[in-house]
């Protein structure tokens, strides 16, 4: 690899450049590539699947997008969401112990 290095080193620079943005596309083209054959092995292109897994449907989604993408035991039209009220304050840190700092 360090020849390799030094060979490019004693090439002109508009040919190092042409080298350098060469291989910066084949990285980029190689990345794309694995990243659409796996979105379309995971079917996120609306298609099906290419593999289909044997685990419940919405096992590992989070909670948003487990409402909103409907199931094929689940007869609604329209999908939905719905918010719980949580505690507003922290039982933490009291409001008599919180420290403020000016600036």
């Amino acid at each position: 690899m360090t020849d390799l290095i030094a060979r490019l080193k004693t090439r002109p620079l508009p040919v190092r450049r042409r080298i350098a943005i060469a291989t910066a596309g084949a990285a980029t083209a190689l990345v794309a590539v694995v990243w659409f054959t796996a979105s379309l092995a995971i079917g996120s292109f609306g298609g099906a699947p290419a593999v289909m897994a044997t685990a419940p449907q919405n096992q590992n989604l989070a909670g948003a997008a487990a409402a909103v993408i409907p199931t094929p035991a689940d007869d609604s039209s329209t999908a939905g969401l719905t918010i719980i009220e949580t505690a507003t304050s922290s039982t933490l840190v009291s409001s008599a112990n919180r420290t403020i700092i000016p600036f």
